[in-house]
């Protein structure tokens, strides 16, 4: 997909409509919204000058996604393992944890924290499109492994299981 400049200006106003998608009950339709999502997301070689942009949006993206998880609890069961096994087919799911962790740590309400994290370990551990960053996280080989690990640890400090089990699965202990 290629996303012309011109969508970066009107950000503020796709947000909410792609947000909107996300709650979408139709599989094709969530799977082609969070196709536009990554696409936004993301610079293709040689469009450097949008990456600013890009990046901008992705992390505010994200972080109007965790609202909507605190504030939409119906998404909180099958639709939060759904959206985000898309986001890290689509993605790369060392960036969608990095970016989830980060938000989850310094501004999300401890109480949703530990059931926003339960439900992301569960995904981690369980999902085949993560399974690179498990290898990631089992390896601790690269520096961005460890960081990654460390910013995951911070993040599953809210949930004492799945903090146990991100230990185990690095070997961590």
């Amino acid at each position: 997909w290629y996303v012309p400049m011109q969508m970066y200006e009107h950000v503020e106003e796709l947000i909410c409509p792609l947000l909107k998608i996300l709650e979408n009950k139709s599989s094709e339709v969530l799977r082609q919204g969070i196709k536009l999502i990554a696409a936004m997301s993301t610079t293709k070689e040689g469009e450097e000058a949008f990456q600013q942009q890009s990046a901008a949006f992705f992390d505010n993206f994200m972080a109007q996604l965790v609202k909507l998880f605190s504030t939409n609890g119906s998404l909180l069961t099958h639709a939060e393992s759904s959206i985000i096994r898309l986001f890290c087919r689509f993605l790369t799911p060392q960036r969608i944890y990095s970016s989830l962790a980060g938000i989850v740590v310094s501004e999300v309400e401890p109480a949703f924290a530990s059931t926003l994290v339960q439900n992301l370990n569960i995904i981690l551990l369980t999902s085949s499109e993560l399974a690179s960053l498990r290898a990631d996280i089992m390896s601790l080989s690269t520096l961005e492994s460890c960081l990654l690990f460390k910013n995951l640890y911070r993040c599953w400090s809210h949930n004492p299981m799945a903090t146990f089990s991100l230990c185990l699965l690095a070997q961590v202990y």
